[in-house]
């Protein structure tokens, strides 16, 4: 990816005016259509003003904007041809992307660069909702090597090498060893000795490239002992494909890694660091100098702050969808053969003003259309048309949003809604979205060969669920959720249907989500241990899917100390263990589960320890 210049900023600030004014008649356009769904001229010119952004983007070489804006631009084409698989998600992410990209754009400058994945949320949510996968941020990610060092850390022919008796072969066993412990067992121990291995390797190179690989090991390392990334199975392979080099550094040394430089692995490495919420030395040096604050949350609330021309004009529509919906309740006939249609469409009309109000961050606007919205669509299903009273309840609530909107706030009657009040309204609809999910999944007992479709949307809404968590400051559980989406993904992936076992383990992850949520709807408090319950599910999801033993034996496996290498060294002997087959087993296991031995993976690997001659 080409690197952006302080040059296409500037040239960015010349024709901003321009781009702001084609996004602000592509939103009039589109909002315009969602109230009139025939007229599909109106997103001819919806994409003809994304297209001239489009172009822009790419003149300027801002490669995020122009992956956003061509997102943008399939999406309605994909409404216009009635392609879409979701069209009221499909609109709502649209209406997001319009209403986002003015705003990112006027913060872009060298304090902030333009980078596809500051967007990737948003991308994929237009891509999800017209029936496109997800794209990966590593697929996106071709970070830039070519840094400055800091001086702590670049090569230094006066630096003292800590002394510890270790030839270059032994380093390789303790780290083939310790690794697996770790894989194994998830401990701090092991991690230690990781980062003291890497450490050394990193003090014996001389060439910038090599001592950059070992430095962003280290800073992984460091994030998962600060606990600022979470344990997934991405971590564990990335860690684990360390072995490879490691072997190669030490056996035949510097000048072979180069020549074998693992930059995949590197570009891997990074964007874990990327994602690290650590504060520590190296994470915190690694960021500044490679620029990976994608993930910033002040950085994030910016970008996702809309701009208020946008915001506004998008107030302005739905007042004037809120006049026309006044107009057909005060002109209702309850004796007409039209009348349950009419409800209809108000439902419909209702649901996608909610979802719109959501992007707006008004939360208690957006319920009330939402509670509406499930009030009629009760009365359709039971053939029953609402009364007085109940259209006079849906006329003042018609007023009360209408008066929130026009006061440009997202505030209660009262102009205030405390922070508990809004937890709870967030937390009630993602406990109902939850439920879908477990109604969804239980179908898949009976439809196995749904898999793949249901799984990728039940990751789609979790992730969006883990975004509101994260606004409301609901860290844990907003990280449960996206290790869940991760793991759905995963499983996705494989193209198998979905076994007794795994669906299991799914239903008691969201179970215990749905506990926690009630927990802390009710009683005010977070019951966080059933959070690490559902954490431990998916952090062994392949080995208790696969019926292995919940028992990790660890009573065969050498504490690793210098004092005792000689005796650790003996017991990883070639001739009598191949361990490093071991570490390589269970990265391939976590690589493509669907290929994995059915002997336990925690097992194999200690019986390989304990009985070598067995092995």
């Amino acid at each position: 990816m080409a690197r952006t210049t302080s040059g296409n900023y500037d040239a960015l600030a010349w024709v901003l005016d321009e781009i702001k004014q084609s996004l602000s008649d592509a939103l009039k356009a589109l909002t315009r259509f969602i109230d009139d769904p025939e007229e599909k001229l109106l997103l001819d010119q919806c994409v003809t003003q994304l297209h001239q952004v489009n172009g822009i983007m790419e003149m300027l070489g801002l490669q995020g904007a122009y992956l956003l804006t061509s997102e943008m631009m399939a999406s309605a084409i994909a409404l216009h041809d009635e392609k879409a698989a979701d069209n009221g998600q499909t609109q709502d992410s649209l209406l997001k992307g319009i209403l986002l990209l003015p705003n990112y754009l006027k913060l872009l400058g060298l304090e902030l660069e333009d980078h596809p994945i500051r967007l990737i949320e948003t991308i994929n949510e237009l891509r999800v909702a017209r029936g496109d996968k997800a794209i990966k941020a590593s697929s996106i990610f071709k970070p830039n090597l070519s840094v400055v060092l800091p001086d702590d850390i670049a090569s230094n022919s006066e630096k003292d090498i800590p002394s510890t008796g270790l030839t270059m072969e032994k380093v390789s066993h303790a780290f083939r060893l310790s690794i697996l412990h770790w894989l194994n067992n998830n401990d701090d121990s092991s991690l230690r000795k990781l980062s003291s291995i890497v450490q050394y390797l990193r003090l014996h190179c001389t060439q910038e490239r090599s001592i950059i690989f070992w430095w962003v090991a280290e800073g992984v390392i460091e994030s998962l002992l600060d606990k600022g990334l979470t344990v997934n199975p991405e971590v564990k392979i990335s860690l684990g494909n360390l072995n490879q080099p490691i072997k190669l550094f030490s056996s035949e040394g510097e000048q072979p890694l180069l020549s074998l430089y693992p930059t995949a692995l590197i570009d891997q490495l990074l964007l874990l660091v990327a994602r690290s919420t650590s504060t520590g030395k190296h994470t915190s040096a690694l960021k500044k100098a490679f620029k990976l604050d994608f993930f910033d949350p002040q950085q994030y609330q910016q970008i996702y702050s809309f701009s208020d021309n946008a915001i506004s004009d998008v107030r302005t529509a739905l007042i004037e969808q809120l006049q026309e919906i006044k107009e057909q309740t005060d002109q209702f006939d309850r004796h007409s053969e039209q009348s349950l249609d009419v409800i209809q469409d108000i439902s419909e009309r209702f649901t996608s003003m909610a979802e719109t109000l959501q992007l707006l961050n008004e939360i208690y606007a957006s319920s009330v259309l939402k509670q509406q919205s499930e009030q009629l669509q009760q009365l359709i299903e039971q053939q029953q048309l609402p009364d007085d009273k109940q259209l006079m309840a849906l006329a003042d609530d018609l007023l009360h949003v209408e008066g929130i909107l026009q006061q440009g706030t997202g505030t209660s009657i009262d102009q205030t809604i405390d922070e508990d009040q809004l937890q709870r309204t967030v937390i009630s609809e993602c406990l109902n979205e939850l439920g879908n999910i477990k109604e969804t999944l239980a179908l898949l007992e009976d439809r196995p060969e749904n898999t793949s479709e249901t799984l990728s949307e039940a990751s789609f809404q979790l992730g969006l669920m883990a975004g509101s968590f994260t606004m409301l400051n609901l860290g844990e559980a907003a990280s449960l959720l996206e290790n869940t989406a991760d793991q759905m993904m995963k499983t996705s992936a494989t193209g198998h249907s979905l076994t007794t076992d795994e669906l299991g383990l799914f239903a008691e992850v969201v179970a215990s989500t749905e506990l926690y949520m009630e927990g802390f709807t009710q009683h005010g408090q977070q019951q966080l241990q059933l959070l690490d319950y559902a954490q431990n599910i998916l952090s062994n999801f392949d080995r208790y899917a696969s019926n292995e033993t919940d028992e990790i034996v660890t009573e065969n496996q050498p504490e690793l100390t210098h004092d005792n290498l000689d005796t650790a060294e003996m017991v990883l002997d070639p001739t009598k263990a191949d361990v490093e087959t071991s570490v390589e087993h269970y990265i391939n296991e976590l690589a493509e589960p669907e290929k994995a031995d059915a002997e336990t993976s925690v097992e194999r690997y200690i019986n390989e320890l304990a009985e070598p001659e067995k092995a």
